[in-house]
């Protein structure tokens, strides 16, 4: 991966390579280097879980991905590294560190590519991982409309909002997904029961409204049948 150095010290300036001292000696340099290796490598894995958790909650099929392209996702780490390198160096310039700015091109070129390197494994296990909490819900959802198949007549859409639909919450309820209409079994045999012996005389559609202090209220755009459901 071609990426541009954020280590480089050969510019307008910056400090000149020096001789080692007890502070800036390849052992310490080592030591900063694995740090800032690690906290790349944990903003990556921040970054990562936080696009995959937005992605669970407000996914669509229209929605565009992350990462469209290797350039892309080669870009935003460009960009990150960058920017952890210079928080690196305000943290370090601060505690009076600055033997951290000396550093190798050829170190720095090795660095990138192991960050580069560990970060793809880390995305690989995260969507390994995804994908099988996404292949949980699909059963878990798959095993619910299962479960809904032996309810009579053809309701699965919200009888009062025309737009949510109607799942088991209990072995007794069910309840709407979008406006939370809440009916038992027994309610839901008599829409049924209502319905088919309304259609066998008018060709007019049910309808149905709501409202606490009346309770659910089924009646006709056609003729004048009303009639209290609960």
């Amino acid at each position: 991966m071609n990426v541009i150095n954020p280590f480089n010290y050969n510019r307008p300036g910056a400090h000149s390579p020096r001789k080692d001292s007890p502070r800036s000696s390849p052992k310490t340099r080592r030591v900063w280097r694995d740090e800032f290796k690690k906290q790349c490598l944990n903003r990556i894995k921040e970054s990562r879980w936080a696009e995959q958790n937005r992605k669970r909650l407000f996914f669509s099929n229209n929605e565009k991905a992350p990462f469209d392209s290797p350039m892309e996702e080669e870009k935003w780490l460009q960009s990150l590294i960058s920017e952890e390198w210079s928080k690196f160096l305000q943290e370090r310039n601060q505690a009076h560190a600055l033997e951290v700015i000396d550093l190798p091109e050829e170190v720095a070129a090795a660095l990138e590519k192991e960050i580069a390197q560990e970060s793809a494994d880390d995305y690989e296990a995260l969507c390994a991982f995804e994908d099988a909490i996404l292949s949980a819900d699909m059963e878990k959802y798959e095993e619910l409309q299962s479960s809904h198949s032996h309810l009579p007549g053809n309701f699965g859409t919200c009888m009062v909002c025309n737009q949510g639909t109607l799942f088991q919450t209990t072995e007794t309820t069910l309840q709407c997904d979008k406006c939370h209409l809440q009916i038992d079994h027994q309610s839901w045999q008599r829409i049924h029961s209502l319905r088919s012996a309304h259609s066998s005389g008018c060709s007019g559609n049910s309808l149905f409204t709501f409202n606490p202090s009346t309770g659910l209220i089924m009646l006709c755009d056609s003729c004048d049948w009303c009639e209290a459901v609960l």
